[in-house]
């Protein structure tokens, strides 16, 4: 099952460098760039998709991909499943909060929404624990 789940890592990461690298170029387009750096939230939506979405996810993926290939079997697919599903839906429900609350901040020129802040926040806890629960079942796999 290993191998299967990285492949599901590497998949979803491939998608997520796609939408990184259009992000890039759209927000060097003069109006878009002069807007968006109006707010740093736009800057942290870029980052977040390449760093977490297209890095971390194609590295988890690597280890799923290698302990497959070293016959390993995983210490717990349920709970690797879980991992994968939790970061996803952390990563892209954090990365529309981040443009929404970019969006407002830069129009209003203002701190931003309190309810945005707190939807970035509630989401990162969901991706930091689909990420605890990946890292501990590889962790695990690889001490079997």
């Amino acid at each position: 099952m290993g191998k299967t789940l990285g492949v599901k890592f590497l998949k979803v990461s491939l998608i997520y460098f796609i939408i990184g690298v259009t992000m890039g170029a759209i927000m060097t387009i003069g109006s878009i760039y002069d807007f968006v750096i109006l707010s740093k939230l736009f800057e942290r939506a870029h980052a977040h998709i390449n760093l977490i979405g297209w890095v971390s996810l194609s590295i988890i993926g690597f280890i799923y991909l290698i302990l497959g290939n070293l016959g390993k079997p995983l210490y717990n697919e349920k709970l690797g499943n879980m991992g994968y599903w939790l970061i996803n839906i952390g990563i892209c429900a954090e990365f529309v909060a981040l443009l929404i609350g970019g969006y407002a901040q830069a129009s209003l020129f203002q701190a931003g929404n309190y309810v945005i802040k707190m939807l970035i926040v509630i989401f990162a806890f969901v991706m930091m624990i689909g990420v605890y629960f990946s890292v501990y079942n590889i962790y695990k796999t690889l001490n079997r």
